[in-house]
């Protein structure tokens, strides 16, 4: 937290720590299956981006765009999905928005 009393210093530490372990799955699993790397991502990114969410919620707009890319870019990198447009993608993608989540 800030001396303004923003919580965005600690939601961009969340979001740099859940890029890294988004991009550890991609990178580490040899494995394309869709279903397997969409687990891996809701046991160990998705937990991170909701812990205590309701304390440090964001109500800023960059501050919710930079809690969803973590999720839009994962479901963009995943193969199949690459190709695809973005609302086809969303649409597609069995994890709903963190938005929902809060």
């Amino acid at each position: 937290m800030t001396h303004d009393l923003s919580f965005s210093e600690h939601i961009n530490n969340i979001v740099f720590k859940a890029h890294q372990r988004a991009n550890a799955i991609l990178c580490c699993f040899v494995s394309r299956n869709i279903t397997l790397l969409l687990r891996a991502y809701l046991v160990y990114v998705r937990p991170l981006l909701e812990y205590n969410s309701t304390i440090w919620s964001p109500h800023y707009k960059y501050d919710t765009d930079a809690v969803e890319r973590v999720q839009r870019l994962f479901t963009k990198r995943l193969p199949p999905i690459h190709a695809l447009i973005t609302l086809a993608y969303v649409i597609m993608a069995p994890t709903p928005p963190l938005s929902a989540q809060r």
